[in-house]
């Protein structure tokens, strides 16, 4: 494995996907109904599919391009801090899918770099 890569813990994966998960289904499924059977707050998130599922929709999006420029950024950091193509596309996939999280981490190993050389 590459010294310029550094993989995120899964568990950073997983709630990622899972909160981006939940915004999509909030704003986008029609039948909120599939939440009542959810334990402790299925009655919550019924109330704010239907209540607010424009508003989920809103902040989906804005999810969406806040993650593709910080991709965009990435690939920029790691093209300019002398990573290989290989390298700086897994940080760019990284980077969109955790968001700021990956982009700290690869934000440190650009400034060591730099110090290093």
């Amino acid at each position: 494995m590459s010294k310029s890569f550094v993989s995120s813990p899964i568990g950073m994966y997983i709630m990622t996907i899972c909160v981006t998960s939940l915004f999509a289904m909030l704003g986008f499924v029609e039948d909120g109904s599939v939440f009542q059977g959810v334990p402790v707050i299925g009655s919550f998130l019924y109330n704010v599919n239907t209540n607010w599922k424009q508003l989920m929709q809103i902040l989906f999006g804005i999810i969406i391009i806040a993650h593709a420029i910080e991709g965009l950024y990435a690939a920029y950091l790691a093209m300019s801090s002398g990573m290989s193509f290989g390298d700086t596309m897994k940080w760019v996939l990284q980077t969109l899918i955790l968001g700021v999280f990956s982009l700290n981490v690869l934000k440190e190993k650009c400034k060591e770099a730099k110090k290093s050389s």
